[in-house]
């Protein structure tokens, strides 16, 4: 909730705390006191010569909180550093104990004979950052993970990249022909070289920000491409060929997992899962905040025509053929590519203009009211005196219930609270966004940068949040105590919104104590009100109406009005239509005698 002097039941939404990324440490219980245990350090190799990327910062801090201080994750920067080999000499290093963990580019597996992602990599597969969400959302990089096992290490996590374009020194490369007989630079990987092989190209293995002397073309993101400063030294990017990600691939070594507790090994896991939003949200900012740079540079963006795709497609079926001689390759394509379909974008590009990144794809909860009610006890039990947070409930425990309502609209959330039991005063407390990926659920409050991350789960009616990774613990009461029982849903009311009509005849009365007119009868639903005009265009009925799954139910009419409804298309049914206290009302003829057509 939100922290201001005008609320005084108001949280912060900001997490405390990060990770120190050092050894020699003891760790600390969450009230600030020595544990006096000996923290396990783990040494992890990264290639970037400065510091690890941010989604690896915040894997880091995750471990830290998961294991409250117990693992240390330890960087050693700029780990092979100028070495063309470097990401599968990293696995080497790891496999041979000489460091504990790393990340390296899933490209690197299949040059140590372990091909799980080559499917990932399948050129112009996934092509965006609206498809890249989706299949990590399914799951699929991590079912990639298992093939790990074969190469005697533990799969810890894989986290989305950028997408990676082709840097043109002297020209633009948008065709098959544009490759033949030209050298283009990559990061080493089987696949790279069999794609530009297919197009006629030689490939030469580059140390990461190396010089692009001596190639015609480099495979890389725009964020390496601005931060190497390759457009000193070239001038075309193709805007929207966009021939693989780069996903990072977390992994440790079997001795170094080995000293670690299932829980331990479990939170490293678990971490990469939390990271998982961040990573999307960083690839996301790659690729526009680099593109704007290039832009004010003045590197040319060059679309490729849709011929130019589709015969670069064509050229690359043999990769294809050859990828699909795995079974488990071959499966894994054709889910991607039935998720690419489904989605219906085209690939990523680049308009000097509107480089901007666009929003995280991602699934939503239906719009409407949810609540819950906290108990004094509750507080009590959820907030210990002393701990981070707990001085912004405490006020609260002067009552004996406060009734909390959540309203959710298209990613939005304002909570409100009621001190003071069914009457007691609203007050408008946390108010941000969220989003939902696989089974974590984040809320960012309005300014603030870090974000809370729980476990979800919802059946229809009841959302319930679980395992916050947050110190404080107003945070955790009040979001996670009880389920969140949605009270309203206005994700069905958006679909009875509109203007419908269904035709009576005489005969439709014939049953009703009091006969009506015959024609067209009017019904519309308007932010949250419903109005009934008969066929002489006068206003027959009008209240304000609410939605509970398949049930509609009127307020502030002297006849309260409740009906089941459907709507198939432009088709509303209206059914088991009940008027207490009006026996033989005309309101049962008029809404359920025949189905209604949107107008």
């Amino acid at each position: 909730m939100h922290r201001t002097t005008t609320s005084r039941w108001a949280v912060a939404a900001t997490v405390l705390g990060a990770v120190v990324i050092s050894s020699g440490c003891q760790a600390q219980d969450r009230a600030g006191g020595d544990a006096d245990i000996e923290p396990t350090v783990l040494t992890f190799a990264q290639p970037n010569h400065s510091a690890p990327d941010d989604q690896l910062v915040a894997w880091a801090e995750q471990v830290d909180r998961r294991t409250d201080g117990s693992v240390v994750i330890e960087f050693e920067n700029g780990w092979r550093i100028g070495e063309v080999d470097y990401e599968s000499a990293t696995i080497a290093d790891v496999q041979a104990g000489d460091v504990d963990m790393a990340w390296v580019g899933a490209r690197a597996f299949d040059r140590v004979d372990m091909t799980s992602f080559q499917a990932l990599l399948a050129p112009m597969l996934v092509d965006s950052q609206d498809l890249q969400a989706k299949v990590f959302e399914e799951g699929i990089p991590q079912e990639m993970l298992a093939g790990l096992d074969q190469l005697d290490l533990v799969g810890v996590g894989v986290l989305p990249g950028p997408m990676r374009k082709v840097l043109g020194v002297d020209k633009p490369f948008t065709k098959p022909a544009d490759f033949a007989g030209e050298v283009v630079g990559m990061q080493d990987s089987k696949v790279t070289e069999l794609s530009f092989a297919a197009l006629g190209a030689t490939t030469i293995p580059l140390p990461s920000g190396s010089d692009i002397d001596g190639v015609d073309a480099y495979e890389q993101q725009l964020s390496s491409i601005w931060g190497n400063h390759y457009e000193l030294s070239a001038g075309f990017v193709t805007s929207n060929l966009n021939p693989w990600p780069r996903p990072l691939v977390l992994f440790i070594g079997m001795s170094a997992n080995d000293r670690l507790t299932d829980t331990e090994q479990q939170a490293l896991v678990s971490a990469a899962e939390d990271a998982m939003l961040p990573a999307l949200d960083a690839s996301r900012a790659e690729d526009g905040e680099s593109a704007a740079d290039l832009c004010e540079a003045g590197m040319v963006f060059v679309d490729a025509s849709t011929d130019d795709l589709g015969g670069l497609g064509r050229a690359w079926k043999p990769v294809y053929d050859e990828l699909r001689a795995n079974p488990d390759t071959s499966e894994w394509i054709d889910r991607i590519a039935a998720l690419k379909a489904a989605l219906n974008v085209g690939p990523d590009l680049v308009r000097c203009d509107e480089s901007a990144p666009r929003p995280a794809a991602g699934s939503q909860l239906p719009n409407g009211t949810y609540e819950m009610t906290l108990t004094a006890d509750d507080i009590g039990a959820g907030c210990k005196p002393g701990q981070p947070g707990a001085e912004f409930l405490e006020p609260l425990t002067e009552f004996d219930e406060i009734r909390f309502e959540t309203v959710v609209e298209d990613g939005s959330i304002v909570q409100y609270a009621y001190p003071g039991g069914p009457d007691g005063k609203q007050e408008v407390g946390w108010t941000g966004t969220y989003r939902i990926f696989r089974d974590t659920f984040e809320l960012t409050e309005e300014g603030a940068t870090e974000s809370l991350a729980a476990t979800w789960s919802f059946d229809g009616k009841q959302l319930v949040l679980s395992d916050m990774r947050t110190d404080l613990c107003d945070h955790r009461t009040v979001w996670t105590t009880h389920p969140w029982v949605l009270v309203t849903d206005r994700s069905e009311e958006s679909s009875l919104e509109g203007r419908w009509t269904t035709t009576l005849t005489e005969s439709d009365w014939a049953g009703a104590p009091d006969r009506g007119p015959a024609g067209v009868f009017t019904l519309t639903f308007q932010d949250g009100v419903v109005t009934v005009t008969d066929p002489g265009g006068e206003e027959g009925y009008r209240a304000n109406y609410q939605v509970f799954r398949d049930r509609i139910e009127t307020s502030d009419h002297d006849d309260v009005l409740t009906a089941t409804f459907s709507v198939d298309g432009d088709t509303l049914r209206l059914t088991d239509i009940d008027v207490p206290g009006c026996t033989g009302c005309p309101y049962v003829v008029v809404w359920g005698s025949h189905p209604y057509v949107r107008q």
